[in-house]
């Protein structure tokens, strides 16, 4: 029984240490803009003031980011901003607003230069 514990114990720590290890990864990850992440960010807006009797605008922006290798040296990042509007009265509509698309082009691995990341 007590090994059984002992054990127990020794892989608890053991593994809190390796998830500390992958948070502060994945952490540090999330923070490089051009990385070779895939994330879904969304952004809530509520405007207030809208229209005759000021009421509220709603927005959504499902913001996805999908990088690519384009070559060994290259990466491909695309950026795909999707809104989402609900108009309040009198319109009282909803729908899909423009899509924009960004490309981004990075090195593959990080250098301690600048680099030169290109957007259309």
């Amino acid at each position: 029984m007590r090994a059984i514990l002992t054990f127990a114990l020794l892989s608890f720590f053991a593994f809190a240490g390796a998830a500390a290890q992958d948070q502060s990864d994945l952490a540090r990850q999330t923070q490089n803009p051009v990385g070779d992440l895939i994330s879904v960010p969304f952004q809530n807006s509520f405007n207030r003031g809208f229209g005759p009797k000021g009421e509220v605008f709603y927005n959504l922006n499902i913001q996805p980011v999908y990088p690519m290798g384009v070559s060994e040296d290259w990466n491909l990042i695309n950026r795909v901003i999707i809104p989402i509007l609900k108009f309040p009265d009198p319109l009282n509509e909803s729908g899909l607003g423009d899509i924009q698309y960004q490309g981004y082009i990075s090195p593959a691995r990080s250098t301690s230069q600048q680099c030169l990341v290109l957007r259309w």
